[in-house]
């Protein structure tokens, strides 16, 4: 019975600071083909009819005029997770949990979120990489959402999508 009792015991959760990182300038949906480049030599064929049904008016690529890499995934969502940081009260070392992930890593392995607190820094932390797209995203916030409603150790979290 205490054991279900203690299951079932949960606290209030709260949002309480957000941050985000776009890198570059925005890029509008006449520019794209200029960053991402042509289709064998052509512009694409389904272009527009793609943007006119997505609705994007703008992106941001983390590529230089030349197509080269100029931040990696991992640093995107280390600069968001500070941007968060900046946004609160706490500092990183209050930060228990990390929930991370991204459609497509660079590489296949470590997990994610073990690159994030690689380059984030800070002192261990649980961390849960996904990368499972929009699923991923509803999953990485329910898992912190759990943690920080189990009234377990993990009085603060971050979650990078």
């Amino acid at each position: 019975m205490a054991m279900e009792a203690a299951a079932r015991a949960t606290r209030d959760v709260y949002i309480t600071a957000a941050g985000a990182y776009l890198p570059g300038e925005p890029v509008d949906n006449d520019r794209i083909e200029n960053v991402l480049g042509l289709i064998n030599g052509k512009p694409s064929r389904l272009k527009n009819r793609i943007l006119s049904s997505n609705g994007i008016k703008t992106r941001h690529y983390a590529l230089d005029e030349h197509g080269q890499t100029t931040e990696l995934n991992e640093e995107l969502a280390v600069k968001a997770v500070q941007a968060a940081l900046a946004h609160s009260e706490l500092t990183l070392d209050d930060v228990e949990m990390l929930a991370a992930g991204t459609t497509q890593g660079d590489v296949p392995i470590p997990g994610f979120a073990s690159m994030v607190h690689g380059r984030l820094g800070g002192r261990p932390m649980e961390i849960t990489s996904t990368s499972k797209g929009s699923d991923g995203k509803r999953y990485r916030r329910r898992q912190a959402l759990d943690a920080l409603a189990s009234g377990g150790d993990q009085p603060f979290a971050a979650y990078c999508a």
